[in-house]
């Protein structure tokens, strides 16, 4: 069935189309396509070949696609938007298309006269200002005022088409914190400074106009970056380390004891989901986590406590018990060689040792006290 015949069955079947709506239209989410429109009374519909953002005359993908949340929800969804100084209202309803492709049809409606929302005397720049506050709030994390997980799973899949047809590549970094939230009681007061701390730091590491951050499960983030090198994603890689370093000498974040593991993939030719594109991120942060206390046989953190290593000592340190080399440790903590043997310098000046053996023969057979 083609998208024509589509939308005239649609159209059809619901007599009273023009009392729900003023324009119906078929848009392709994915693509950011509206291809087919109708206005209300006609009866034909007309080929646009438009992106389907053009009609809010914005210049920009909507922040709150509720096309993509019923093309993933497999839900109706609505939304308010305004134009011009008019309120819509914007109904999406996902449907079946050729074989098993679900397209989504959009009911566009302005309400303005309708008495539903008086906004009368209210300016233009601040009609929209409120309804653009209320879409935002649909799709940030209220915690750290980044992007929730709604938004990277409705953002994420028409990113990776973009960047296709663009013949850009589009890296993915996966930021993990290494603590433990209470289950029960979710998370305390230092918890939630640190992840707001975080996920201030790491929105100031976006290069792009189209560069976006979002919250993944309760202490990881996502990032996004379009057209990056491989050394390019490394140094950005060193960038987050460095920076969420600083956030562990605050005395506020003592306690805490928290490590940031970064992962990140290229996704250049390669057709992955955006599962897909978060796994291989993942397994990229597994392989490099040398440095993790969870990764090795052995937990030092007591003898760490008393000779007074630093955080980044540390990881040098499990790092140097584990047999690898100062190069490995350096590419897996994005340090300079320089930077790796000043810390293994400060490690035995502490610890009052001369080499790595004398170092791994102390944590393997500590001093008592």
């Amino acid at each position: 069935m083609s998208g024509n015949e589509l939308l005239e069955n649609i159209v059809g079947s619901l007599s009273f189309v023009e009392k729900t709506c003023d324009v119906m239209r078929l848009v392709d989410p994915l693509k950011k396509e509206s291809g087919l429109n109708l206005k209300s009374g006609e009866n034909a519909a007309e080929n646009l070949n438009a992106t389907c953002f053009d009609f809010w005359e914005r210049g920009h993908v909507c922040e709150n696609c509720i096309s993509m949340r019923a093309l993933n929800q497999k839900r109706t969804t609505v939304r308010v938007e305004e134009k011009d100084g008019s309120i819509y209202t914007v109904t999406s309803v996902p449907v079946l298309g050729n074989g098993s492709q679900t397209r989504v049809v959009e009911l566009i409606k302005d309400i303005t006269k309708d008495g539903i929302i008086n906004f009368e005397g209210v300016e233009i720049t601040n009609l929209r200002h409120l309804v653009d506050g209320v879409n935002r709030r649909t799709v940030k994390d209220a915690l750290t005022r980044v992007y929730n997980e709604q938004y990277l799973m409705e953002r994420l899949p028409p990113d990776i088409i973009d960047s296709k047809k663009k013949g850009v590549n589009i890296a993915l970094f996966l930021v993990e914190l290494n603590l433990v939230v209470d289950e029960k009681n979710g998370y305390d007061p230092v918890q939630v400074r640190l992840l707001r701390q975080v996920s201030s730091v790491l929105n100031k590491m976006k290069q792009k106009k189209g560069d976006w951050i979002s919250k993944f499960g309760k202490m990881d983030f996502v990032l996004i970056f379009h057209n990056v090198t491989e050394n390019g994603a490394k140094r950005l890689a060193k960038r987050i380390y460095e920076a969420t370093d600083l956030l562990k000498i605050e005395p506020a974040f003592n306690d805490l004891k928290f490590r940031t593991v970064v992962g990140f993939h290229i996704l250049s030719t390669e057709e992955l989901t955006p599962d897909q594109f978060i796994d291989k991120a993942r397994e990229y942060l597994l392989a490099s986590d040398s440095r993790n206390p969870k990764n090795s046989s052995k937990s030092y953190e007591k003898e760490f406590d008393r000779y007074l290593l630093s955080p980044r000592e540390r990881e040098v340190a499990i790092a140097v018990t584990k047999g690898i080399s100062n190069a490995e440790i350096g590419n897996s903590l994005f340090i300079g060689l320089s930077t790796v043997k000043k810390h293994t310098s400060a490690i035995f000046e502490k610890t009052r040792t001369k080499s790595r053996a004398a170092f791994v023969s102390l944590m393997a057979h500590p001093v008592s006290n």
